[in-house]
């Protein structure tokens, strides 16, 4: 069933008044953050591959932040290897309302994301942390998975660096799960992200 992004957003306005408490005590890190620095930082989402997790988290960091009125918060994603932005991850962002734009060829296409509020546009591409789109001072590091988190070395720029671990839908990939697999990660980051956003809002 196909939805718009501000159907979307209803929805995970919802979920996101009823976060886990323990999932609470975990993005209160990321809320402390962003309100420390006023809203004026970037998140690099990090995951191995930078394909799935930290793409949607990026993706959904960056329509969500705009939504909020919090346009100085800036999104991005890495990973420890460059692969590509999966499609599988790609069809749930869809479907979930997401306007994705295809604006290069290759083994590792780019896109662009369109924001709910107005005109501008998120590029992004599977790429390491020292990628020249990313920045190098003044942002933290979101972890989204335990391999990245276990295996990618001290960032020495990075302000923080947060654990935020999500399961992998990939576990479900080519199985009758995998929609729904991938489906209900977005709609766990994007509720999370949500409920991120709205208590930055609240405290600044």
């Amino acid at each position: 069933m196909s939805t718009t992004i501000n159907e979307y957003l209803e929805k995970i306005k919802d979920a996101a008044k009823s976060i886990p408490q323990h999932r609470q005590v975990i993005l209160k890190n990321v809320i402390n953050y962003v309100v420390k620095k006023q809203a004026k930082c970037g998140l690099i989402f990090v995951c191995t591959h930078n394909s799935r997790r930290s793409q949607m988290a990026q993706s959904w960091s960056f329509i969500i932040s705009r939504n909020f009125g919090l346009h100085e918060v800036r999104s991005f994603s890495a990973g420890t290897e460059v692969t590509a932005f999966n499609e599988r991850a790609l069809e749930a962002l869809s479907r979930a309302g997401v306007l994705l734009e295809q604006v290069s060829e290759g083994e590792n296409p780019q896109y662009r994301i369109h924001s709910s509020d107005d005109a501008r546009t998120l590029l992004t591409y599977s790429k390491l942390i020292e990628d020249q789109i990313n920045p190098v001072a003044n942002f933290a590091t979101i972890m989204t998975c335990s391999t990245a988190d276990d295996n990618c070395p001290v960032i020495a720029e990075a302000d923080e660096r947060i654990s935020l671990r999500y399961s992998d839908p990939k576990a479900d990939d080519d199985t009758p799960e995998e929609e729904k697999s991938y489906d209900e990660r977005c709609f766990q980051i994007a509720s999370e992200l949500y409920y991120v956003y709205s208590e930055v809002k609240k405290q600044l």
